[in-house]
């Protein structure tokens, strides 16, 4: 019963890696270009030696490096340096089979949705009572930024009905949309600078001109699709059907969700509180998650059927970063609609809602035409 939520265990360790690369990069990526990017001279950012903080960048960084190498390795390396028993060897050398043998092992999908669901109720619940409640809404927390890209990892991966792939490989493409938020990140920041876009404002103060917008319809969809499907060149080995390609990529784009909805969260309930955090928590839940899943199974999707035709088909590969590019910008288009004129909120909310249902039929139609491929092949 509990070995499913030791997986889940060992992905919030891959996260925590995960956070403190990306912590050590960003804050020296922040220290070099601190003049474009903190409008506070007082800032102590500012006054610490570039050299000193690269020695503190390292540290960070080297640090998640260990813990996501550590929980992404097929057997504990003490059983490969530290033993005594012969009989140890042939578990060390036997890696490969256990490797194939280790499923991933998640809760049932509706389980995964009923704790989402609880965990918001008793996260708003605590923030408001306040007190002693408050010690309870960090668990909350936890649980309202994963376990959406979970439920739809559980979906996808039960889906091939007990020939599941190796938990390994489905972690290290995890990971790697996990990590893929950095370079999108510092990317997005670079455009923004060179193009005059201020996404501090935009986000304080709710005020958006041409550059912000070219910045998240545009910039930010391009970097992120290209980003995330990525991925997919670890595993290529892996890949022996089109529905493989699809599963890889979701699981990419849901480790992306994961941290982005993370760091949106944290942000939001910092800056306004309980009520908007409910409410960005079951927003993020219900439609960001699904979608940084559609376009990563596109181009997955696309990508299996390039690598298992010989190097062909270079043109539905395109055609699938295309439509991953359009679908994740015009979501982000109509999402800022209330900024560029309140009157369009309640719009906003509604294509929304039917846009959300739209990425979940992509999605569910993707892994069912992939499993139905490998079908008639093994026919």
């Amino acid at each position: 019963m509990f070995d499913s939520y030791k997986t889940i265990v060992r992905i919030y360790g891959l996260v925590f890696g995960t956070l403190l690369m990306s912590m050590g990069l960003q804050l020296l990526f922040l220290r070099y270009f601190s003049e474009n990017l903190i409008e506070d001279e007082d800032m102590i950012i500012e006054k610490i030696p570039i050299s000193l903080m690269v020695v503190f960048m390292l540290i960070l960084t080297c640090s998640g490096l260990i813990i996501v190498y550590s929980l992404l390795q097929p057997a504990p390396k003490a059983i490969k340096y530290f033993h005594i028993d012969s009989k140890l060897d042939a578990i060390s050398k036997g890696n490969k089979k256990i490797e194939k043998a280790t499923e991933l092992n998640l809760p049932k999908t509706k389980k995964l949705w009923w704790i989402f669901g609880l965990s918001l109720l008793i996260g708003i619940i605590c923030l408001n009572v306040g007190g002693m409640a408050l010690y309870i809404f960090p668990i909350c927390f936890v649980i309202a930024f994963s376990f959406p890209s979970l439920f739809w990892l559980s979906y996808a991966y039960r889906k091939t009905n007990g020939r599941g792939e190796p938990e390994r490989m489905i972690l290290v493409a995890l990971t790697w949309g996990m990590i893929s938020t950095l370079p999108a990140s510092i990317m997005n920041e670079l455009v923004a600078m060179q193009i005059g876009a201020d996404m501090m404002k935009l986000f304080e103060e709710e005020v958006i001109g041409m550059a912000e917008i070219i910045v998240i319809t545009i910039a930010a969809p391009i970097m992120e699709e290209i980003l995330k499907p990525l991925g997919l060149i670890l595993i290529i080995k892996r890949i022996k059907t089109p529905y493989e390609g699809i599963l890889y990529g979701v699981t990419c784009g849901l480790g992306f969700a994961m941290i982005e909805n993370l760091l949106y969260e944290i942000w939001v309930v910092t800056v306004f509180g309980a009520n908007e955090w409910t409410v960005t928590a079951f927003a993020r839940g219900m439609g960001s998650t699904v979608l940084h899943t559609v376009g990563p199974a596109i181009v997955g999707f696309f990508y299996a059927k390039y690598h298992l035709s010989n190097l062909s088909g270079m043109a539905k590969l395109t055609l699938g970063f295309l439509c991953a590019f359009v679908v994740h910008g015009l979501w982000n288009l109509v999402g800022i609609l209330p900024l560029v004129k309140t009157e369009w909120e309640l719009q906003s909310f509604v294509i929304l809602f039917f846009f959300t249902i739209a990425c979940i039929m992509i999605v569910t139609k993707l892994l069912n035409k992939g499993l139905k491929d490998v079908h008639i092949e093994n026919v």
